[in-house]
């Protein structure tokens, strides 16, 4: 239900605020509320929750999202990386900055920063891709589409580390 009551009240939000590029970086204020803790500490779950709606917001302000919707593509993870600098407690009040700074012909590496009261907290890098049924879309069309954008030479370094942790992993 958190989850829910999140997107719908950012979708709404996100309508009003200005809009952004697709290789600019957005920011999203948020609350931890007593329900997203375990114990005293944020539980993983929530945080990826926040940083689903922070990629919603950052991706509909952009006109991602539009395009999603009008040609019925759909935005599947392949994977997430989140990393913990300082633990982040019960009403906290967190700034989650959400940039694109690399895609390819079937990837699209998402990252996020976490901060309270100007220190970072945690990190994320979410490697998306982008699909209509089976068939892979090509995001460098779907950037050109909302205007086109740069890509960061080192974040494409990162995805290539990512990666390789994944098949590292995978049995």
């Amino acid at each position: 239900m958190n989850l829910l009551l999140r997107m719908f009240v950012t979708l709404l939000r996100s309508c009003f605020r200005k809009r952004c590029r697709v290789d600019s970086s957005s920011a999203m204020d948020f609350v931890i509320w007593p329900w997203e803790a375990e114990w005293k500490v944020i539980s993983h779950a929530s945080l990826l929750t926040i940083l689903d709606v922070a990629r919603q917001d950052h991706m509909q302000r952009a006109g991602f999202l539009r395009l999603l919707f009008r040609n019925r593509w759909f935005l599947p993870v392949a994977s997430v990386h989140v990393s913990f600098k300082r633990p982040i407690m019960r009403f906290h009040r967190i700034t989650v900055t959400t940039r694109i700074p690399f895609w390819n012909d079937k990837d699209i590496l998402i990252e996020h920063e976490v901060f309270r009261n100007g220190k970072l907290m945690a990190t994320s890098i979410v490697r998306g891709m982008v699909k209509k049924g089976r068939e892979t879309v090509d995001p460098r069309s779907i950037v050109a589409q909302l205007g086109g954008g740069t890509v960061d030479a080192a974040a494409e370094a990162r995805l290539k580390k990512l990666i390789e942790v994944e098949l590292a992993t995978s049995p």
